[in-house]
């Protein structure tokens, strides 16, 4: 690299090979044509993007990216990249699908396969992420998931609240109404009709005059469940390529890759489960556990002695009438499954509902000394075998209990990137029955897998069948992510 001369104020052209700058400063090193052709990698400078006016924005250009580069007052070692000799392909393809005159009103901020802002006069401006997007025009804002397997989450993205289809429950409603207004809705004690009271009437028929002017909103409307179709019908570009097509005379294109990565909406309803989904075997065998303490008795927490939080001190003092320990430092959690499970006798029905309607409460005092609580829908119990009615066979059930020191944080189904809570130890219920839940069967000590992990990978899922075969599992996969960095 000795001698290596260049010419200030001149404007090279050069090929993106090394992205990754360890202090994270944009920087890139870039093999400049007739500068730097016969350098080791290791040997050619990182070059410095140059700044927008307000220092706010950056862009790391792709491995394979056509640069244009200066050297800084003719400095070899002081290279600059500049602007890039290519659009992205995507935005290539895009502009070439354009009419004139959205050809003329298109404006891009971001376009590659993963990631488009742009906007023209036919689309309006379009925000969009892997197919998901929000998309404004000039008669309404549209919110549009990809497909029926994705969840739209206003004010938190671990909201639990479903919304209620309005137009179907009020529907419904009409029939109950109408029913009411009959006069045959009531039987009297020799099972004549009861007539319906005049004050009933009033606000029955009040309902009727407000249902579509008041109760119907004008202006906002939701899908209906698994009809989510519009994105996919819409053409998009999604070319997965990294770097710039180019052929030198000089060097072969090593550096610019295309991949088969695709993030197309799928078809169908919303995946009831993942067939391909397997749980940690908890087949093997533990020992019988110990009698649990006894419960002791404590009076019920009223008025100002349940703190800063009402509903924290209540689990409190439950969990104190089962003698069991509460971690009250700073940002130290507490985590409470509550199950709402019973034993039922073979002539009832089943209590298996096979859905996430029971709840995690994570609970811990903030830097303020004060209680806070978060709440998600997980279940605690495993769900039925797919297209069956039955439960697996002598499958295990986390029994209740206290549970410290014996969890922690690791890598699900062995996972780098997907981080689950381990039961090191734990004690089960070996399920006798696949009709029912009986949590009087067996109880076993031991390392069985039992983990926390969410269902879905992609959003939710409103089913268990094989999401859980004893884990604690989350409904919502952003409940899980936020709960997991807790």
């Amino acid at each position: 690299m000795k001698g290596i001369k260049v010419v200030s104020g001149k404007t090279y052209i050069g090929i993106v090979e090394d992205n990754v700058d360890p202090d994270k400063l944009g920087r890139i090193k870039i093999r400049v044509l007739d500068v730097f052709d016969e350098a080791k990698i290791e040997e050619i400078p990182f070059a410095t993007p140059w700044k927008d006016l307000g220092g706010s924005q950056i862009s790391i250009p792709e491995k394979g990216k056509v640069v244009m580069v200066v050297f800084e007052q003719g400095d070899a070692y002081k290279p600059e990249y500049i602007s890039t000799e290519h659009w992205n392909v995507n935005l290539e393809n895009k502009l070439k699908s354009l009419s004139d005159s959205d050809y003329l009103s298109m404006k891009s901020l971001i376009f590659d396969h993963k990631t488009q802002i742009y906007s023209n006069d036919t689309e309006g401006l379009k925000l969009d992420h892997k197919w998901n997007n929000i998309n404004i025009k000039s008669n309404g804002i549209n919110l549009n998931l990809k497909d029926n397997n994705m969840m739209l989450n206003i004010g938190d993205e671990a909201a639990n609240q479903q919304a209620i289809l309005g137009n179907h429950f009020l529907d419904w409603f009409d029939e109950f109404v109408t029913t009411l207004l009959s006069n045959t809705a009531f039987l009297g004690n020799l099972g004549g009709p009861i007539l319906t009271n005049p004050a009933l009437i009033r606000v029955l028929t009040k309902y009727q005059s407000l249902k579509d002017p008041m109760f119907l909103s004008h202006h906002v409307n939701i899908v209906d469940n698994n009809k989510v179709t519009s994105v996919k019908s819409e053409p998009r570009q999604e070319t997965a390529q990294n770097g710039d097509v180019w052929t030198s005379t000089k060097t072969q294109n090593t550096v610019t890759t295309t991949t088969n990565e695709t993030n197309k909406p799928t078809t169908g309803d919303k995946q009831q489960y993942d067939e391909k989904h397997t749980e940690p075997s908890t087949e093997i065998p533990g020992v019988r556990p110990e009698v649990v303490v006894t419960p002791k008795n404590l009076p019920k927490p009223t008025g100002d002695s349940m703190g800063t939080n009402k509903k924290v001190e209540k689990i409190i003092w439950f969990l104190k009438s089962k003698n069991y320990k509460i971690f009250e430092k700073t940002m130290e959690l507490n985590l409470v499954a509550f199950r709402n499970k019973k034993n039922v006798k073979d002539e009832e029905l089943s209590n298996v509902t096979n859905k996430f309607d029971e709840s995690l409460a994570v609970f811990y005092k903030d830097d303020k000394n004060e209680w806070q609580l978060i709440e998600y829908s997980i279940t605690t119990v495993p769900g039925l075998v797919p297209q069956s009615k039955n439960l697996p066979s002598k499958v295990a059930i986390l029994r209740s209990g206290q549970y410290y020191e014996v969890i922690r944080l690791g890598n699900y189904l062995g996972n780098e990137n997907y981080k689950c809570l381990i039961f090191d130890s734990c004690e089960i219920h070996r399920n006798d029955k696949i009709d029912r839940y009986n949590f009087d069967s067996p109880s076993e000590r031991g390392n069985f897998a039992i983990t926390i992990h969410a269902s879905s990978e992609i959003s939710s899922s409103e089913y268990i069948f094989n999401y859980s075969e004893g884990a604690q599992v989350f409904k919502n996969k952003n409940q899980y992510d936020q709960f997991i960095k807790l």
